[in-house]
């Protein structure tokens, strides 16, 4: 399905950064290096919670809320116009829920993966620059590096700490700047978040696709 790639991609994005962080982190000490290893220290954590606004170029906003605990997940997605996402996953088990129709879909565990190359160390040699950026009026410091894609094309990504919290991923690109803004991030996890509540309806995708007619 769809939305299951939909997903996965979500969490591809996330593996995907926390292979590429650990090359710049070199610096001991107090330094932005050392901080942002703290940072993602917490986000690898198996209890976590966050909500996260992604701004794209055009001013659109994308708000998730993800959160983890004792193997199970929860990501929610507000895509505007798009209506919203929820996927739980529950004891191995996962689920696409809708709460209008009070509506919970049994469906594939999305899985991800990380090529070969993206992990080997040559990949990894990517330089990167202290620096300092105001980012939606806040000032932060930041660790940058640039990327090259298969075009040709660069972008810049900028993952920046207010004190000590990774508070924004920015990418400059050629269409323009996405801003990632983590606006909360806890180590308390809701368990009512995984729980499916008693009056939704559970189906399998093959029951809904012939209660549809499909």
């Amino acid at each position: 399905m769809k939305l299951y790639k939909k997903i996965a991609s979500l969490l591809a994005v996330a593996a995907l950064a926390a292979v590429l962080m650990p090359v710049c982190m070199a610096a001991p000490g107090d330094s932005i290096e050392t901080r942002l290893n703290h940072a993602f220290a917490l986000r690898a954590s198996t209890e976590f919670y966050e909500e996260v606004v992604t701004t794209s170029p055009d001013g659109t906003t994308q708000t998730m809320t993800a959160a983890r605990s004792n193997g199970n997940a929860y990501i929610k997605m507000d895509m505007g116009e798009a209506g919203q996402l929820v996927y739980i996953l529950k004891d191995g088990q996962g689920y696409l829920v809708d709460a209008a129709s009070k509506l919970a879909v049994k469906g594939e565990v999305p899985t991800v993966t990380v090529s070969e190359e993206a992990v080997s160390g040559e990949a990894q040699a990517i330089p990167c620059t202290e620096t300092t950026m105001n980012v939606n009026g806040q000032d932060c410091e930041a660790l940058s590096y640039t990327l090259t894609g298969d075009d040709g094309q660069t972008s810049t990504v900028s993952y920046c700490l207010v004190g000590d919290d990774l508070k924004y991923v920015v990418t400059d690109a050629a269409e323009g700047r996405t801003i990632v803004e983590y606006r909360v991030t806890s180590t308390s996890v809701d368990q009512n978040l995984f729980i499916i509540p008693a009056d939704y309806q559970i189906m399998t995708q093959e029951e809904l696709a012939a209660q549809m007619g499909q």
